[in-house]
């Protein structure tokens, strides 16, 4: 409800009544909640809501002042009173109550400290309950609780404003001072001591409230008076400073556009007018420029159109805008803020065709930047893809090679943006029409042409082509040394795209450098390899691409393939691909670190690309078995985003056991290298028997006996029956030596990366890898281990007595045996 106007407060005392019935619901049970502070407070606050409604004030009036004011007892007395009367029953005992609870509230109000002004008015509550007559409005509430238009109460909220009253410089305004004793108010006083026929004093205006019904309206229309008299007077007093005023609307005009279009606000709605924006636009107010002595207008200004700018994020601020250019409709005036954005800045930013066009008519510059980004308008209003305002500034004269303070011309914004086809048709068709030549190899700060810029997809083919055919450099290069090719490479291949930038160039008979180096030396094949889009490799390849260039680091292609990729088929098809053309890639090439392609293969434990390497020529001969370092640096990189035990321990073995089968004879040194990965990655079985017991139930077992492991020797043989393979459940339970027969190392490699073992729960895969990769893992550690047991216990044994003695022990006590011996070797040396 308004405080001025509306409804009479025996009406809202009706609306209050209403509140109290539903406040109050149930009092005699919850009365005892009100001795707790948190509770009453919450209950008290909606309540005290209610009364300042019925009192028509403001949120400052005291808590006591509001209930006195407005004739009801607080909530905890009023629920007090409920549950005396519930105990009572009889009908005579609400009075008599009621009685009792305005004796509480008399008290209470003797005793508060605040609302001291309204005691001094109204110091009997009983008195003023059950007077009968009357009506609390607006005015009359702010002479009750002191809190008005008075210069004393402001100043608590400004503290630049003065508290001396206007007319008697030396004496504070106050209630009590405007309404008793100031001289501005004389002729109104002396109307009410007519009409109450007793002199005007604070002490007594309690009595004179009282007095008969006729005489308490006179009275408070006097009171009421002054009170709009003081209203007024504030009002006159701020047409001094109507530019303070006319600063807060723009301010008023930013915060309820920023409220009404932003996502988090409450009153966020896209489909809705800002209220106050469209109050102000309907009330015909127009935004009055300042100017300076010689009688300029003052350019230099932030308004609400410039706010909007900052959080400009859709289409749907275009009404605000439009509403915020009738308020500031002086479009010879280009207001600018601090950054160098102007009204007509936002106007092509947000795509308003008809204010532009007013702009330009009179007399704007289209080559007006924002000086904080160099932004010219044509680069604001290309992100809205707006072939309109386009043609607009160019044919009044923007010019299309102006660059920003990343270097980006309006070439480089259109390449970057994702037009339609026919977008860099219609630029150029305009440009020529005007005579205006276009950079099309213009370069920003990063060295970047238009064309470098383009993304990479088939949408923006019409773009690429318009280009080439303008005459843009396809082998020009960034600051990175980087050409279009190095992007195609290393971006979201696509090869309908790929393949077009390859027709235009051979149409237009502009040969494109495939093997074109970056400032690393890296070609476009090499940052296709390291991205791992074996699609773009191979089209290289097709394309003449070299399958011997190394990078700054000398690593090669086939580096690349062997560091980055867990696919087999990559370095297949690479080998293939070079074949057909009769190129052949170098194997045994070496890195700067020393490493060639098999040590990088064999320290990613990838047992398929280990044979291929092999099968293609790869010499075993020089070959050194990688370090422990050199593993550790690509587990590192599979544990980011690739990385199970098992596949590391199955695949582990499987390539030793691969370069053991070509030739390649491994010493003590080697085989605590991998004793020592496998230790270090967990590879042993190290749950305790309370995990191991978990899996030991029915459920886990009927879904091991369903998994069904194939094996490389039922490959080889032919179909195989299912129910003939060797279940999970049958392995588990199986010995090492029998589990030896059943599956290879490379069976076990197959199967860590099978679908169905990525299908068991997280607890069921943990102990499915704690407990075969020891199983695997036991014949390698078995063989390495005899020969030192052999020699710590010097010798005391024969061999196949050592043999038993260490089938005994676990794989951790096996690699300790070795790890003793060479301990004692060292110390002997």
């Amino acid at each position: 409800m308004p405080n001025t106007g509306g409804l009479r407060s025996s009406r809202r005392e009706l609306y209050a009544h209403v509140i109290d019935s539903i406040l109050l619901y149930g009092a005699p049970i919850w009365r005892c909640a009100t001795e707790t502070q948190a509770y009453i407070h919450q209950a008290e606050a909606v309540h005290r809501r209610a009364c300042l409604r019925v009192i028509s004030g403001r949120p400052h009036v005291s808590y006591d002042a509001t209930y006195v004011i407005a004739g009801v007892p607080p909530l905890a007395l009023l629920a007090d009173e409920r549950a005396r009367i519930y105990q009572r029953r009889p009908e005579d005992v609400k009075e008599e109550e009621r009685r009792e609870t305005l004796n509480r509230c008399q008290d209470r109000w003797d005793r508060a400290s605040k609302g001291r002004w309204t005691h001094r008015l109204i110091p009997n509550i009983t008195e003023w309950v059950e007077r009968g007559h009357g009506q609390v409005d607006y005015h009359l509430t702010q002479l009750l609780s002191g809190h008005d238009y008075f210069k004393s109460h402001s100043q608590r909220y400004d503290n630049t404003l003065s508290a001396l009253c206007p007319t008697c410089p030396i004496t504070v305004e106050d209630a009590e001072h405007v309404f008793f004793r100031c001289p501005r108010f004389h002729e109104e006083r002396e109307r009410l001591q007519q009409v109450l026929q007793e002199e005007i004093e604070s002490e007594n205006k309690h009595r004179q409230a009282h007095a008969r019904y006729r005489r308490q309206l006179d009275g408070g229309s006097v009171f009421r008076a002054i009170s709009r008299h003081q209203t007024e007077a504030r009002g006159a007093r701020g047409v001094k400073t109507i530019r303070t005023m006319l600063n807060e609307i723009d301010w008023l005009l930013w915060k309820d556009s920023k409220q009404s279009h932003d996502p988090t606000s409450p009153m966020f709605d896209i489909g809705e007018r800002c209220h106050i924006t469209d109050f102000v636009t309907r009330t015909g107010y127009k935004d009055e420029p300042e100017f300076d002595e010689e009688g300029r207008p003052l350019l230099h200004r932030t308004t609400a159109l410039h706010h909007v700018e900052e959080v400009f994020f859709g289409f749907g601020w275009a009404p605000l805008v439009y509403d915020l250019f009738k308020i500031y409709d002086k479009f010879d005036v280009n207001y600018t803020d601090e950054s160098g954005l102007s009204h007509f800045h936002v106007a092509c930013r947000v795509g308003c065709l008809d204010i532009v066009e007013k702009f330009l008519e009179a007399g704007q510059d289209p080559n007006c930047i924002v000086k904080s980004t160099d932004d010219s308008a044509l680069h604001l209003v290309c992100r809205r893809h707006d072939r309109t305002i386009i043609e607009l500034l160019l044919r009044r004269g923007a010019s299309p090679n102006l660059p920003n303070q990343k270097g980006k011309t309006f070439l480089h914004t259109i390449s970057e943006e994702r037009y339609d086809e026919n977008f860099a048709a219609f630029f150029f068709e305009l440009t020529d029409e005007l005579n205006r030549p276009v950079w099309v190899d213009a370069r920003d700060n990063l060295g970047n042409t238009p064309l470098r810029c383009i993304p990479l997809t088939t949408r923006n083919r019409g773009t690429l082509e318009m280009l080439l055919r303008r005459g843009a450099d396809p082998n020009s290069a960034n600051n990175n040394g980087e050409t279009f090719l190095h992007a195609i490479s290393e971006g979201r291949y696509d090869e309908n795209f790929a393949s077009t930038f390859f027709e235009l160039t051979d149409e237009l008979n502009r040969p494109v450098l495939v093997d074109a180096r970056d400032n690393l030396g890296r070609t476009p094949l090499h940052l296709a390899l390291e991205r791992k889009s074996e699609a773009a490799a191979t089209f290289l390849l097709t394309k003449g691409a070299g399958p011997n260039f190394a990078d700054d680091d000398e690593r090669t292609p086939l580096h690349y393939i062997c560091r980055s990729f867990r696919d087999d088929d990559v370095v297949r098809q690479f080998f293939m691909t070079n074949k057909e053309r009769n190129q052949w890639p170098e194997v045994d090439v070496r890195d700067k670190l020393g490493r060639t392609p098999l040590q990088w293969a064999v320290a990613n434990f990838h047992p398929y690309m280990v044979d291929e390497l092999l099968d293609n020529g790869a010499d075993l001969s020089y070959f050194v078995f990688p370090t422990k370092c050199h593993f550790d640096e690509c587990i590192e990189n599979l544990m980011e985003n690739h990385w199970k035990k098992l596949e590391f321990a199955s695949g582990l073995l499987a390539v030793v056991e691969l370069i053991e089968d070509r030739g390649y004879e491994l010493d003590r040194s080697d085989a605590l290298t991998i004793m020592s990965l496998l230790s270090e990655y967990k590879s042993f079985d190290d749950l305790t028997d309370d995990e191991k017991s978990g899996f030991d139930g029915e459920e886990f077992a009927r879904k091991a006996k369903e998994i069904r492991i194939t094996t490389s020797q039922s490959e080889r043989e032919s179909e195989a029956e299912s129910s003939e393979l060797p279940s999970l459940y049958d392995l588990i339970q199986s010995v090492p030596k029998q589990a030896a027969k059943l599956l290879t190392y490379e069976d076990y490699f197959e199967f860590a990366q099978s679908p169905e073992f990525s299908d068991l729960s997280k607890a069921s895969r943990d102990y499915c890898t704690s407990h075969l990769c020891e199983k695997l893992s036991r014949k390698f550690f078995l063989d390495w281990a005899i020969y030192p047991f052999y020699e710590l216990i010097h010798k005391r044994l024969p061999i196949l007595c050592c043999e038993m003695i260490i089938e005994n022990l676990n794989n951790e006590d096996l690699y300790n045996i070795c790890l003793r011996l060479q301990v004692q070797q060292i110390r002997t040396v």
